[in-house]
């Protein structure tokens, strides 16, 4: 009977443990016990229940009479236990940058050169009693030798232990010498400074398993002792995961670090669901407003238009998404006991799920406080929190701006009534997969930044459309089959439904047998007279032949066909992708253009005079930093973070060759491909200077720009910092259309060549304007220059940043006419080409000399000359007004997209202003990488 069950039944211990990182899945788990669990002895399981239950009375006074009933006989370590004093002083680790001492309370020792197993090793050594803690009476007798202080070999320490005081949870952080830090973080930066993969952390009560491998994210599973007799099934896969025969009785691959290896894999494999999981979650949440607008009578969306609330909704979802990483990399205070309880995101959905199998799901259906929770801590994050019990810095941000969709907030009346059980669903959609039978929850410290512009990008896929007919939401059978049906088509396929569904329901032109087998299948399936009732109902047709149909209707999770009605909103894909070229670039292919772009510029000599590359020299620290690095159609930033990183690590390695010690440690155990959640600090200081010092993004869409930031904000992971502190940098703007040199400016004309006759022998109008740019120039390297350490620092950048700005505003608005005159321009013989211009330095002349900008203003209006119908207003980004402290002074640069943009930077300068490198084509409008 064990054997027919499935392996998430047959493990569903798994979801009895707080996990947080990557950890054991249940196919991993159902390989290495498929029969199930192990049973443990009733005579073990009683002396463990009997020592928790001593253990709670007395507040963890007698935890060293339950770690001797866990280690001695649970687990059967034997000799292979060696506690705080057997262990050798070499083992402990000095995290320099807090100057805290980090070492293990216990290990499981053994040398595999030791076949027998035995306890002769190291005569003549110490050796001292099983005793837990120095100060504890309630040690037994089992004694144990020192073992040697031996780190280089993968088969002698196998794993380390902490403790930690009594009531103190593996995963809430302790700060200590200003260094905030879990017990499960500490631990896991001892394991990975001496090469052990595993880990055990306690108090007492709560058991927490650690896997930290370098450069990989850090796992963990916490056990509640005291529900071990409860859950009998949790304390046998405790036993199962640690017991001596799993370190000693299997093959390597059998072993707990290559389970939690193989578990890791398997994970990633599952993480390509995340897109169409949001996908998913967009759909219902515009689905569920549009139902709450038609019961409100049109009130909730009134004046939302299409495109408006596709955007809500997206930006509803980013920011759950953004919260999800951010939370699992602790950049917020995810495990202070008020924000887990009243904002975290990541809690949130097992609060939820707690409160249905209480009360019954269909509680949540007259509950709103989920979808609150979601509005607060938008507001919460973008103002800050200065309540005595709670603090945040107020990290800003467009994308958490409660002003940019006032109707969701319920600026003119309540917010939208979204149930509990919708948001549920949403978040059930965006953190959990089910995969083979098992629910599966997402690891967003395993995923790569990069996965926001994936989500994103599917997302450019859809939009929002009314419904000019009823609208059928169908079960999607293939990848290019359609999703929905209207109305009328619907009544047309009865007459064939077969043929229909075999060709244009799957996406295919022609039907094989084979498909035509399978809809038959499909169409013969039997459908409840309820669902074929609430269709015509829906629908508002009587047709009897809409019950042929009925198979192959959706249904919503209230077991309902899940219909738009006329005049209602849905899903529906959009041409925006290909019409912006909207593309995502993995990041194994991001990283491989960065490196070999950036490596002509950071190695002199490098590979441009040899392709021998040791021969190559790393130039100075202050050399990397002077580089200038523009993508110039970023989208949510994947080729910026990619040369963050690069940058980041050969500026480390700079640091190394000019004495820094920490750089020196760093760079003694590196690992490449690190994730970025387990970087060093050191990797993460060079990060953010490279960040603030090199990197600069332009795109033309304003959810892509927020979505780079906030990219960058992650892989930097300095919690103090805002969203937005790349705002200076990272900019929206169309980086095909504006002016792209100084001379266009200073000649009024988009051919500064051609205009020179106009000006030979004139009065100058545009003398002082270099000098306006300098000075906004010395404004922007005051904000770079400028460190951060406290919210103030960041308010005086953001100060800095308006003042540059304003300063180059009346030089915004002559250059936007400028742009304007140049579409224009384009299709006019050349006299008429000629006059408009000299009308554009009459209205430059009128500016200098009256302040009137009436006339500026109206050519400006030109930059939106046929611009077709239903298409946002053209955003032209100015590069020298944009970026003066580029453009102002000569600097070497280098741009990963396309030399066609900023071809004709300052011809009549010495030096090129810009060094441009280019790895793809140009294109315009939103990108990814």
């Amino acid at each position: 009977m064990t054997g027919r069950r499935r392996p998430a039944e047959r493990h569903a211990w798994l979801e009895l443990l707080q996990q947080s990182g990557p950890f054991i899945t249940a196919p991993v788990a159902d390989q290495t016990w498929p029969a199930g669990l192990p049973a443990v002895t009733t005579e073990i399981r009683a002396r463990v229940r009997a020592a928790v239950a001593e253990l709670l009375e007395t507040s963890g006074r007698s935890r060293a009479r339950l770690a001797h009933v866990i280690f001695g006989e649970a687990l059967s370590w034997g000799d292979a236990f060696v506690n705080d004093t057997g262990l050798p002083a070499a083992l402990s680790e000095v995290v320099a940058e807090y100057r805290v001492i980090l070492r293990p309370d216990l290990a499981f020792f053994f040398d595999s050169d030791d076949e027998d197993e035995s306890s002769d090793r190291n005569e003549g050594l110490e050796s001292d009693e099983f005793n837990l803690e120095a100060d504890d009476e309630d040690g037994d007798g089992i004694r144990r030798e020192m073992a040697p202080a031996v780190s280089n070999s993968d088969s002698a320490w196998r794993l380390f232990g902490m403790w930690v005081p009594w009531g103190h949870h593996p995963l809430v952080r302790i700060v200590e010498s200003g260094w905030a830090a879990s017990p499960v973080e500490r631990l896991a930066a001892l394991l990975r400074a001496r090469d052990v993969p595993i880990g055990l952390v306690s108090d007492g009560r709560w058991w927490a398993v650690v896997w930290a491998p370098r450069g990989k994210p850090v796992g963990s599973a916490v056990w509640d002792a005291s529900l071990w007799s409860e859950e009998p099934e949790s304390f046998a896969g405790f036993v199962a995961l640690l017991e001596r025969r799993r370190f000693l009785g299997v093959g390597v691959n059998e072993r707990l670090p290559a389970l939690l290896e193989h578990s890791a894999e398997a994970q990633e494999e599952v993480t390509v669901a995340l897109g169409d999981q949001v996908r998913a979650a967009v759909e219902m949440l515009v689905d569920r407003l549009d139902d709450l607008d038609r019961q409100a009578g049109g009130t909730v969306l009134a004046g939302v238009s299409d495109d408006d609330l596709y955007a809500a909704v997206v930006t509803i979802m980013m920011r759950v998404l953004f919260l999800l990483f951010a939370e699992e990399r602790r950049l917020l205070p995810s495990d202070d006991d008020r924000y887990d309880t009243s904002y975290s995101v990541g809690r949130l959905v097992e609060q939820l799920e707690q409160r249905a199998a209480i009360h019954g799901e269909q509680t949540l259906e007259h509950r709103t406080g989920a979808w609150h929770r979601l509005l607060a801590v938008a507001r919460a994050l973008h103002s800050g929190v200065a309540h005595e019990d709670l603090r945040l810095p107020p990290y800003g941000g467009d994308l958490f701006d409660p002003d940019r969709y006032p109707w969701l907030e319920g600026r003119n009346g309540p917010p939208p009534p979204v149930d509990d059980l919708t948001v549920l669903r949403m978040l059930e959609a965006v953190q959990y997969v089910h995969l083979r039978g098992e629910r599966r929850r997402l690891t967003f410290r395993a995923l790569d930044v990069e996965q926001i512009g994936y989500v994103y990008e599917g997302l450019l896929e859809l939009e929002v459309r009314t419904a000019s007919e009823p609208i059928i939401k169908l079960r999607k059978q293939a990848r290019k089959g359609i999703a929905f049906v209207g109305l009328s088509e619907a009544l047309d396929s009865l007459g064939d439904l077969e043929e229909w569904a075999a060709t244009t329901y799957v996406g295919e032109k022609r039907a094989t047998a084979a498909r035509r087998k399978a809809v038959a299948h499909w169409l013969h399936q039997e459908v409840p007279a309820t669902v074929i009732a609430d269709l015509h109902r829906a629908l508002g047709v009587d047709d009897r032949k809409l019950e042929l149909l009925a198979p192959l209707v959706r249904c919503n999770d209230r077991d309902r066909p899940d219909i738009t009605p006329t005049g209602g909103r849905y899903v529906a894909p959009s041409s925006r992708r290909v019409a912006t070229g909207a593309y995502y670039t993995p990041r194994s292919l991001t990283e491989e253009i960065v490196r070999h772009t950036l490596e002509v510029l950071v190695y002199r000599p490098g590979p441009l005079e040899s392709l021998d590359a040791t021969t190559w020299v790393l130039r100075p620290s202050t050399d990397l930093l002077a580089l200038r690095v523009a993508d110039i159609a970023m989208g949510s930033g994947a080729f910026l973070v990619a040369a963050c990183r690069y940058l980041a690590d050969r500026l480390v390695e700079a640091w190394d060759g000019e004495g820094d010690l920490e750089a020196s440690r760093a760079l003694a155990h590196r690992n490449e491909r690190a994730a970025d959640a387990e970087v060093v600090p050191v990797v993460l200081r060079a990060r953010r200077l490279v960040a603030e010092h090199c990197l600069h993004g332009v795109d033309v869409n304003p959810l892509a720009v927020e979505m780079a930031k906030l990219s960058l904000w992650l892989v930097t992971m300095d919690r103090e910092r805002p969203f937005g502190f790349l705002n200076d940098r990272i900019v929206c703007g169309d980086s095909l259309l504006g002016l792209t040199s100084l001379a266009q400016l200073e000649s009024l004309h988009i051919d500064p060549r051609a205009n020179q006759k106009l000006h030979s022998g004139t009065f100058d109008l545009t003398a002082d304007w270099r000098d306006t740019l300098a000075r906004a120039a010395d404004t922007r390297r005051r904000i770079t220059a400028t460190p951060v350490v406290t919210v103030r620092d960041v308010e005086h950048k953001a100060r800095l940043l308006l003042e540059a700005q304003g300063t180059t505003e009346p030089l915004r608005l002559v250059a936007d006419a400028l742009t304007g005159a140049g579409l224009r321009a384009a299709s006019l013989p050349d006299k008429q080409r000629v006059a408009l211009f000299a009308g554009l330095e009459g209205a430059v002349l009128d500016l200098i000399t009256t302040g009137q900008t009436s006339m500026v203003e109206k050519l400006a209006l030109d930059v939106d000359a046929g611009r077709p119908a239903g298409k946002e207003s053209r955003r032209p980004l100015h590069w020298p007004l944009t970026f003066p402290e580029v453009f102002v002074i000569h600097q070497r640069q280098v741009s990963m997209r396309s030399s066609a943009i900023l071809h004709s930077l300052e011809e009549r300068r010495s030096q090129e202003l810009l060094e441009m490198t280019t790895s793809r084509g140009s294109r315009h409008g939103t990108g990814e990488g």
